[in-house]
């Protein structure tokens, strides 16, 4: 399998999201998390300008680097979609089993920015398999047509005449 994760793996990981040797990110697989509408966290601003540590009006720390994420960090290359979804690419930094807890950092590609949140229940964590490495993008999983009959559409669609176009 080319060192390939199957879906099926990545998707058992997440039975077993305490096993420490699933949270750094591979080749296959990153970790999204949904974010809580209340909770405490801390945000951080990533800038490849910063020089020196510096803090917003608000007090949030601007940075060229936080405990080893920097700009160019692969959590910020995952970001497009997560207004639609409300799941954010993160990394797991600390649990707590008792609690069911995680400590995560979440990122915020528009902003680069990364958020903080210390006590994460482990529901909002997911693993899950990277853009284009899931099993059905293998060049041998199995497809087929998909065979329709004719009969089942009305006959004004059928019609593939200039005419009306």
């Amino acid at each position: 399998n080319n060192g390939r994760m199957s879906s099926i793996f990545i998707k058992e990981m997440n039975d077993d999201k305490y096993n420490t040797s699933y949270h750094n990110w591979s080749d296959n697989h990153f970790i999204v998390c949904s974010k809580p509408e209340k909770s405490k966290f801390k945000i951080v601003y990533i800038s490849q300008n910063a020089t020196s540590p510096s803090y917003t009006k608000e007090g949030d720390l601007i940075t060229n680097n936080f405990n080893g994420i920097d700009f160019n960090d692969q959590g910020f290359k995952y970001t497009g979609d997560t207004l639609k979804t409300n799941r954010y690419p993160c990394k797991i930094w600390n649990t707590d089993f008792k609690k069911r807890t995680m400590k995560v950092v979440l990122f915020f590609g528009a902003e680069s920015a990364i958020e903080i949140q210390t006590a994460l229940p482990d529901s909002q964590v997911t693993f899950v398999p990277k853009p284009f490495k899931s099993d059905m993008h293998l060049p041998d999983a199995f497809r087929h047509e998909i065979e329709i009959p004719d009969e089942i559409f009305p006959h004004q669609w059928m019609d593939l005449s200039q005419k009306d176009l």
